[in-house]
């Protein structure tokens, strides 16, 4: 069996004299947006997805950041004390987002 959540997260910039929706790479191509600004934009975007599998021995957790490729466990975040008991249950009970999980489970600051 497995079950998966997944948030995906895109960033969009208004060119204000055309009114049209840029990408932060193409705001900061037209001179929109600074380095800097485009950095902090692309930070925020993010496409992340849990996977949980239940097999024979037990059930196993992944977040999987599909726009790098990684993987991440959440057992070992939890071994490793990244995550805590507390934190997971409020993510299961959904009081907390699947980024902020992501982010915890990745150690991203």
């Amino acid at each position: 069996e497995q079950r998966e959540n997944h948030l995906r997260r895109s960033i969009v910039v208004i060119d204000p004299d055309t009114g049209r929706e840029l990408s932060p790479e193409e705001a900061h191509r037209a001179g929109l947006i600074d380095w800097k600004m485009f950095v902090k934009l692309r930070s925020q975007e993010c496409d992340w997805e849990e996977i949980s599998v239940k097999g024979p021995n037990g059930e196993s957790s992944v977040i999987h950041d599909r726009k790098s490729g990684k993987k991440f466990s959440i057992e070992d975040a939890l071994q490793s004390g990244r995550l805590t008991p507390a934190q997971y249950d409020r993510y299961v009970n959904k009081d907390m987002s699947i980024q902020e999980l992501a982010v915890l489970v990745s150690g991203q600051k």
